[in-house]
């Protein structure tokens, strides 16, 4: 099973593998081997990425189709005024 680390940090976050290895800790190289399963990150990791990229870990490793959780639905969208 291919984990979506890389289609979330290219489409969503619009991150370079440099980029997002310096926001969680990790070189960019770390990132590349997670990307193609040469590598697996810990737990811990699974879950900086995650909140990072702004989506579940069960959705980057793969396991969900549902990028995001219910508590992150339900954020109020800060581009959005209520004085309609």
């Amino acid at each position: 099973m291919k984990n979506r680390i890389e289609e979330c940090r290219r489409k969503e976050a619009g991150m370079t593998q440099e980029e997002l290895g310096k926001v969680v800790g990790v070189s960019g190289n770390t990132i590349s081997r997670y990307e193609t399963s040469i590598r697996e990150p810990s737990i811990a990791m699974w879950e900086k990425l995650a909140s990072v990229l702004n989506v579940t870990p069960e959705y980057l490793v793969g396991w969900s189709n549902i990028p995001q959780t219910l508590k992150q639905m339900m954020k109020p969208d800060k581009d959005k005024t209520h004085d309609s």
